[in-house]
């Protein structure tokens, strides 16, 4: 991908590693972030790639909402979708047993502010 916002684009990344409550909903189009000690939006127009990776050695993730499938522990889940739309936006659950553990990389358009 390349910068912008068209096909075969993005413009911004947006990256945690979560310690699952049980059910985790994660509103794309309004994430946040505070790692570098400044409080910032993240707000994905458009989600280009997901990266999923399941860091546990026991529990299954499901996802449902703007994606859906299951991680295996130790495994990967990588969705594209390089079009100029890209995949909505809108939550995506990621469920599991509490205390699962995951990495989740989301590339697309929008904003940060």
């Amino acid at each position: 991908l390349t910068d912008g916002d068209g096909a075969n684009q993005a413009q911004i990344v947006w990256s945690d590693s979560r310690v699952s409550g049980g059910t985790d909903t994660l509103q794309l189009s309004a994430l946040s972030d505070s790692r570098d000690g400044a409080t910032v939006s993240v707000v994905f127009s458009a989600v280009k790639t997901l990266y999923i990776r399941n860091t546990g050695s026991t529990h299954t993730l499901t996802l449902s909402g703007s994606f859906s499938g299951s991680v295996a522990p130790g495994g990967v889940l990588v969705v594209v979708n390089p079009t100029a739309t890209g995949a909505s936006a809108s939550s995506l659950v990621v469920a599991s047993t509490a205390g699962a553990t995951y990495d989740i990389v989301v590339v697309g358009e929008g904003t940060i502010i």
